[in-house]
This record gives C-alpha cells, sequence and structure tokens, in this order.
C-alpha cells in the first residue's frame, strides 16, 4: 500500500477484496443494495449534505478499514491501540514494584483507545465519501448506515 491517498488505491483494493471475497457478500454498486437501489450516487450525495440523512459508522471491520485507510490512519490507529495496552500493563507493573498509587496511569488508557477509534471512524467516513464503491463497499458490509428522520437505513448481511 502506497502512503499517497490516491483516487485509484481504494478502487484496486476492492476489486482485490471483491475477487477473493469468501462470503460473495460485497456489492459495488447503489443498484445492487436493496435498501438503496432507489437512489443514485449524486442524489444519494446531495440527500446527505442537504441534511435529510446522516452517514454513520456502525460496525467494526479490520479487513474493510485496512481497504479504505491511507498508511498514516492505519499507523495512528495501530500507535494509539498499542499505546492503550501498554499504558495498563506499565500501570500494573509499576503499582506492584514501586507504589500502588500509579495504577492511577491506567487512567490514561481510554483516551489512547478513543484516539484509536477516531482515527477508525475517520477512515471509514472518508472511504464512504470516495466514491459510490467505496460507499457500496462499506455498506453492504454493514460498517456504516445511513440515518434519516424517517429512521435507519442499514444493510442485512444475511437474510
Amino acid at each position: 500500500m502506497s502512503d499517497a491517498f490516491d483516487e485509484n488505491s481504494i478502487e484496486t483494493r476492492i476489486d482485490n477484496y471483491i475477487a477473493t471475497d469468501p462470503l460473495e457478500i460485497t456489492m459495488t454498486s447503489l443498484s445492487e443494495i436493496d435498501e438503496l437501489s432507489s437512489f443514485n450516487w449524486s442524489d444519494l450525495v446531495s440527500k446527505i449534505k442537504q441534511g435529510k440523512y446522516r452517514l454513520m459508522a456502525m460496525g467494526k471491520s479490520p479487513k474493510s478499514f485496512h481497504i479504505v485507510a491511507n498508511h498514516a490512519q492505519e499507523t495512528g490507529q495501530k500507535l494509539f491501540n498499542a499505546l492503550g495496552i501498554s499504558l495498563i500493563i506499565l500501570a500494573i507493573g509499576l503499582a506492584i514494584l514501586i507504589d500502588w498509587w500509579l495504577i492511577l496511569i491506567a487512567v490514561l488508557a481510554p483516551y489512547m483507545f478513543k484516539t484509536a477509534k477516531e482515527f477508525y471512524s475517520q477512515a471509514i467516513l472518508q472511504g464512504a465519501w470516495h466514491s459510490e464503491k467505496s460507499f457500496s463497499f462499506l455498506f453492504s458490509r454493514g460498517v456504516i448506515c445511513l440515518v434519516g428522520h424517517k429512521g435507519m437505513i442499514f444493510h442485512t448481511l444475511y437474510k
């Protein structure tokens, strides 16, 4: 994966994944998705921009994150997850070896995990805006959903 966030990299990674998709649940067009078949891409984008729908990240999917994230987002997420785990281990070790008050260092761990989650959400939402293909890919895998005034629109993976 290159460091640059070029236009073809997401589409290429989606195509490579679809070629080996064992579950065959991935869709790359709004017309393939029952819940969104009445929309075209430009119509959906304009409705989101007008505030009629809101795009939200739903479930966790490491594979989808790897496909849509750029190098900095992947590195940031890994770094802050590792820092969170390290802080917990460090706090326990220092509390045992030096003084039990040092267990309070573990209070910083949730902030590290929150930052890692923000890297994940940012990558997923940026990926969804990238193109119809990437939006459909993420929506069909249950990673993103649309929320409107009538409720939530999401894709059921298995019917």
